[in-house]
């Protein structure tokens, strides 16, 4: 009886609480919001811009680290335990595993009406974003939108090459792939530091996708292996299964083996590739100049002399620059959530896209904080907002540089011309295709070997024809696009 006696005790005292949450006595807890995000935010400590984004909307955020380099394997294990964040970015879209996550009630649909949360609500009726609506016109998902302007797009596969390294050398800009690979040749045997050793290294790369910025003057589909179809024989199909690819693989692989690309390229960090750059150890590097920016612009005076754009060189008279689908990876919201908890979800996304949210980090001063880049880039990766004036005031004589890149990319060289609609149209068979990371794993294990490179490849290619039905997605949806064409 004692302890029903202080049971009951408990319970009116809970009641008690929950009337006075309620009943304006006292103010309700904050919402707990969990946020994983690739390549590690967190730790970030309680920063004024957290603490002032938490009070204004009663939330409480804490971040989950989510791994850069194994991201889908802490995924995968999130899910089968089901202790999913609340907030988790990823890369699903056009693969299988967003149709599985779907199906198996892991992340929320967004709802059709945001009529309480006017500029979430803005964001996701822009029509680019109905490639991604289902029968019923919903989405399981809210695209971050990259760039948007799509030209922005061709700062961001570039090589960035030590312009104080060619003045040293006499070198010009390479104009064809003859004259790229004796830059390189020169960058590593040259000693174009003028420190009397043979230390420096030719060529780095961030990963094997950056690569591709290489493919924009030689076979130019080929500069986006990720997004990129084409047609071939009559069959539409990823451009990574056209016959193309063994002979594209070739300049690749052509680096790899002359000693140029960086010998160590599949097992060393982004971390470490930036740092030889930025360093002086190798003189050019595979990666997005405005995400350089962004981690080092406050070195302007190591910009403005020592790092500048390679132009792609043309193919048949026409210059292409690197092009994308318009947003680069989505957030999911944990399927597992109630109405009041997606609500508080919501509530934080609109926030982040509103003029409110500028306003308050303008007045605030909170663009020094280091969550700041966390929460800007939450919805909208993107990230020029770093050169942009608004963010931060560059010197006139780099914003003369930049600019002038801008107005190249947009005025000069032209997109590669994919369909959108085929990179993301949906058949069963496509669903289960191998994703970015498993192609771009078996192009890494081509290079590797010792074999020939259209040898290596189509050894490559056929295990992934056998783990996958990837004739029957190259079928499905040939047949498709002739049934469009009906």
């Amino acid at each position: 009886m004692k302890h029903m006696r202080f049971l009951a005790f408990f319970l009116v005292l809970a009641m008690l609480a929950s009337c006075l949450r309620h009943d304006g006595g006292e103010e309700e807890a904050p919402a707990e919001i969990s946020i994983a995000y690739w390549y590690s935010y967190s730790p970030i400590a309680d920063d004024e811009l957290k603490k002032f984004i938490e009070d204004k909307l009663n939330i409480k955020i804490t971040y989950v680290n989510v791994s850069g380099y194994d991201w889908d394997v802490e995924y995968n294990r999130m899910f089968s335990s089901g202790n999913i964040p609340d907030i988790f970015i990823s890369d699903y879209l056009g693969y299988g595993v967003y149709q599985e996550l779907i199906n198996s009630g892991l992340i929320k649909a967004i709802p059709m009406d945001l009529e309480a949360y006017p500029d979430l609500k803005e964001y996701m009726a822009d029509p680019y974003l109905d490639y991604f609506r289902d029968d019923q016109g919903k989405m399981h998902c809210i695209p971050r939108i990259g760039f948007e302007d799509e030209h922005m797009w061709g700062m961001n596969r570039v090589f960035l090459v030590r312009k104080d390294w060619m003045e040293n050398l006499g070198i010009g800009m390479p104009s064809d792939y003859d004259e790229f690979k004796a830059m390189l040749q020169a960058f590593r045997d040259g000693d174009p530091d003028g420190n009397g050793e043979d230390d420096t290294i030719a060529l780095d790369i961030e990963n094997a996708n950056k690569i591709e910025a290489l493919y924009l003057g030689i076979d130019p589909y080929f500069s986006n292996i990720e997004r990129g179809w084409l047609g071939e024989d009559g069959m539409w199909m990823p451009v990574w299964c056209s016959e193309r690819m063994g002979d594209v693989l070739w300049y690749f692989d052509d680096l790899y083996e002359s000693g140029l690309l960086n010998p160590d390229f599949a097992y060393m960090s982004d971390i470490q590739a930036i740092a030889n750059f930025m360093t002086g150890k190798t003189g050019c590097l595979a990666y997005p100049y405005f995400q350089l920016l962004k981690l080092y612009g406050e070195e302007e005076d190591f910009f403005i002399d020592s790092v500048a754009i390679l132009h792609p060189w043309p193919v048949d008279g026409t210059v292409y620059r690197f092009t994308t689908v318009n947003h680069w990876s989505e957030i999911y919201i944990n399927g597992l959530l109630d109405d009041d908890e997606t609500a508080k979800i919501y509530e934080l996304l609109d926030y982040l896209l509103s003029d409110e949210f500028d306003a308050d980090v303008k007045a605030n001063g909170f663009h020094e904080c280091p969550s700041y880049k966390f929460f800007a880039e939450l919805v909208i990766y993107d990230i020029s907002k770093y050169y942009q004036e608004k963010y931060i005031a560059h010197s006139p004589e780099l914003r003369e540089y930049v600019d002038s890149e801008i107005a190249w990319v947009r005025d000069v060289a032209r997109p590669v011309g994919y369909d959108w609609g085929i990179t993301f149209m949906d058949t069963p068979a496509k669903r289960n295709l191998p994703s970015n990371l498993e192609v771009h794993e078996a192009i890494v294990r081509a290079i590797l070997s010792d074999e020939d490179i259209k040898v290596a490849w189509e050894r490559e290619l056929g295990n992934l024809r056998h783990l996958y039905p990837v004739d029957d997605a190259i079928r499905e949806v040939s047949d498709k696009m002739d049934m469009e064409r009906i």
